[in-house]
């Protein structure tokens, strides 16, 4: 019973350690904006490469690099929480996507930091 709790004990400790060796995640507010090639007559379902877009979002939030994304209900914009581990790396991605290629959208990138999360604890008075 030991061995096995040293062992268990020894592959947590690992664990933490490697953790640390890895390069750590930062956090970048996205916003997208109408680039050059936006048709301002068109709908945003209707804009060229706009579905590439989708497709390239979705992407990014099944590889984990985006933590949130959302749509301002008052235009076609979306912002969206990126994490990446530089601000260089994620403007790579960001220029990968087939709309910003196209110059159907352009995009603002902002170092951030998350302060709060989740449910909030109710307050004890």
């Amino acid at each position: 019973m030991g061995k096995v709790f040293i062992g268990i004990l020894s592959i947590m400790v690992a664990g933490q350690i490697l953790a640390h060796m890895l390069p750590a995640k930062k956090m970048f507010l996205v916003k997208y904006t109408e680039g050059v090639k936006w048709d301002p007559r068109a709908p945003y379902k209707k804009q060229i490469k706009i579905g590439d877009h989708i497709i390239y979002l979705k992407s990014l939030y099944h590889d984990g690099h985006i933590e949130l994304g959302a749509s301002l209900s008052e235009s076609n914009m979306g912002l969206y929480i990126l994490r990446s581990e530089s601000l260089e790396k994620a403007n790579r991605l960001l220029s990968k996507d087939p709309a910003v290629q196209s110059g159907l959208l352009g995009f603002s990138i902002k170092p951030m930091y998350i302060t709060m999360k989740g449910k909030p604890i109710p307050h004890v008075h």
